[in-house]
């Protein structure tokens, strides 16, 4: 019975996480194959760059310095063609993209590369200040990736070349950037070359790193970043089912992240993923809300990861505390930034709706004796005060729920919630709301919130009308937070009241204070609806 139980369970489970695109590469015959179609009328300078860049592919592995003397030689030819023609064009990215790539791959910064027609003394760095850190690990051109899953891709024409700037998420970095994604920093760049004559055949390259998101004149890929990071994370699927029955195994990797430096022009927007999924499950939303140009140069993209087997409680706290680290150091740039936007599906949405009520003073509401006198570990005081007696955070502009169970889910009630409860292990000295250990220390109305002999876990908490869920739905928002509500109802249609995503029924969705409610026709994983996209862009007002 156990292993049907838990083919059912794992099968349930994984309806909830998101089906994500792939990264793959582009060949070098297919490289070719793109550049092919030469315009006759532009011969006389078309024909030989071609003939380079078809060298520099025949190099490219076992003589990577004269390849990238090639690309670069056709790209110091192409240069006062390059707006001639469409080929022109494709063909000096190409040519500098890929030769831009071999000198970081290689390392040949400072060194002078030889082609039989061009001398070219390399720089001894690239300039890469505007992407916001020191030091670039991984370089790679745009045009060398192709991701089907994410067709079309979100491509801008203009100067330089597009290129794919990662910097590894190591100990420094991570001393610079406490945000930093496990992936590191996976951004959108672009490669501009200026030549210096200094003698004949001679040429000094002066290479610079630009922001595309900073200019809207710069070439630009903003695909390649997403599709990179999401090729980076793949093991972070599976982490998530993991993390419902063994959340101790998450625990480590939990906060906040972005995969670029903080920018204090931007209003970060915060996404939270829901039961037994990732960060991952909103690589495809995420991709087609950055279609709107406006929304790239509005908002700045932060995801957070939590182990959903913890109790919402607790892992509403961490969230909370990874905000409020966040805001401080938005603080050391700009004494007055922009709110931020947080965006949640599922249990995500219980941990936005905890961090946007007012839960100031209730302490004293749940408990007979002070916080100082309870019997509990200084960890589970530390997060009762985080959560029940510090002031509530006033940095948050907008709270959008998609598929949110206010009041809970059937399916947390029935058999499969509660084997699945059965199978989840918590280490007691990791559990920051256990009420058994002071039981006796909680008020009438304390002990009414919990059941003692029941798993404390992510999935009990999501029973139907559990009393937790309802005194948090049942606390006033926070002054200045709006809410906005993202349901779905399976496009069956009929009665709404009786309607339902297939895990969570409207009724549980829909609450009573929100500025708008949205029903599309989706099942539970409405994240990647497009009537959801749609909806999220126009609260935001784009």
């Amino acid at each position: 019975m156990k292993p049907l139980c838990a083919i059912a369970i794992s099968a349930c489970l994984i309806a909830l996480t998101s089906c994500v695109p792939s990264l793959t590469k582009v060949t070098a015959n297919q490289a070719n194959e793109q550049l092919a179609a030469m315009p006759k009328k532009d011969w006389h300078y078309s024909k030989s760059a071609r003939s380079k860049i078809r060298k520099a592919y025949q190099s490219y592995t076992f003589r990577p310095e004269y390849a990238a003397a090639c690309f670069l030689t056709a790209a110091h030819d192409l240069e006062p063609h390059r707006s001639r023609s469409e080929w022109a064009y494709r063909a000096y990215q190409h040519a500098l993209g890929m030769g831009t790539e071999l000198i970081n791959k290689h390392q040949l910064w400072g060194q002078t590369i030889e082609h039989p027609e061009l001398s070219i003394a390399l720089p001894k760095t690239v300039d890469c200040h505007e992407l916001g850190v020191h030091k670039i690990d991984e370089l790679h051109f745009s045009g060398r990736f192709a991701t089907p899953g994410m067709d079309p891709a979100i491509e801008r024409k203009g100067p330089g070349a597009p290129m794919l700037a990662t910097t590894y998420a190591s100990a420094q970095s991570l001393d610079r950037h406490p945000f930093m994604s496990m992936a590191g920093y996976i951004q959108s760049a672009t490669a501009l070359a200026d030549w210096h004559p200094v003698g004949e055949s001679q040429v000094r390259l002066t290479l610079e790193l630009r922001n595309p998101k900073k200019s809207s004149q710069l070439a630009a890929n903003f695909t390649d970043p997403v599709a990179f990071y999401d090729m980076k994370t793949k093991s972070l699927i599976t982490s998530g089912l993991q993390n419902v029955w063994r959340p101790n195994n998450g625990l480590s990797q939990m906060g906040l992240y972005n995969t670029a430096p903080i920018d204090p022009k931007k209003t970060p927007i915060v996404f939270i993923h829901g039961l037994a999924a990732t960060p991952n499950l909103w690589l495809k939303p995420v991709h087609a809300m950055m279609r709107n140009p406006e929304f790239r140069k509005k908002y700045q993209i932060y995801v957070f990861y939590y182990p959903t087997g913890f109790p919402i409680s607790q892992n509403a706290n961490h969230l909370k505390q990874e905000l409020i680290k966040l805001q401080k150091a938005r603080l050391t740039y700009n004494n007055k930034p922009e709110k931020m936007v947080l965006v949640g599906h599922s249990m995500g949405g219980l941990l936005t709706s905890v961090v946007t009520r007012d839960f100031e003073g209730e302490f004293e509401r749940l408990s007979r004796v002070s916080i100082e006198e309870l019997k509990a570990t200084e960890k589970v005081k530390e997060t009762l005060q985080g959560l029940v007696r510090e002031a509530p955070i006033d940095f948050i502009d907008k709270a959008i729920f998609l598929g949110t169970p206010h009041k809970g889910s059937p399916y947390a009630s029935n058999w499969i919630g509660r084997v699945s409860s059965h199978f989840v292990r918590i280490p007691k000295s990791l559990l920051e709301i256990d009420p058994s250990s002071y039981k006796h220390d909680l008020s009438q109305f304390g002990q009414s919130l919990w059941d003692i002999d029941q798993n404390l876990d992510g999935i009990y908490s999501l029973e139907l009308n559990h009393p937790v869920l309802l005194y948090i739905e049942s606390r006033p928002k926070i002054d200045g937070v709006t809410y906005y509500s993202i349901i779905g109802d399976r496009g069956w249609g009929g009665d709404l009241e009786k309607s339902s995503d297939g895990l969570v029924p409207y009724t549980s969705s829909s609450i009573n204070n929100d500025e708008s409610e949205c029903v599309v026709p989706s099942w539970h994983n409405l994240q990647k609806h497009p009537d959801a996209i749609a909806e999220v862009l126009k609260i935001l007002e784009l």
